[in-house]
């Protein structure tokens, strides 16, 4: 459908009270793009502490038990699971700049 038949599709088809109905939903939609776009930060934040609080959970609680039996029976599991468990030392070396140390690390293990 070219702009000509959308412009009269629309013209001839809706009633006022349905075009203002539109116009609104349009500018609300466009409103929240430009909301979300400045809040965009606010929103990458908050996702990145929600994965490394539910990681950290994960590595430090879920792992706990695994991890303990594993060097109990001396299992080779227990390179892996010690390495999984070190994801908060590639967190904190993200902020202090030797991320790319510590995944050469973390990828060495596996």
């Amino acid at each position: 459908m070219d702009a000509e038949e959308y412009e009269r599709a629309t013209r001839y088809n809706y009633t006022d009270e349905e075009k203002f109905a539109l116009i609104e939903v349009i500018a609300m939609i466009k409103g929240l793009q430009v909301l979300m776009a400045r809040m965009e930060t606010v929103f990458t934040e908050a996702v990145r502490r929600h994965v490394y609080a539910r990681l950290q959970t994960f590595v430090q609680v879920t792992l706990r038990e695994p991890l303990r039996k594993a060097v109990k029976n001396k299992k080779d599991l227990i390179k892996r699971l010690v390495a999984f468990r070190s994801l908060n030392f590639i967190s904190k070396a993200r902020n202090s700049g030797f991320y790319n140390y510590a995944l050469t690390f973390l990828l060495s293990v596996f």
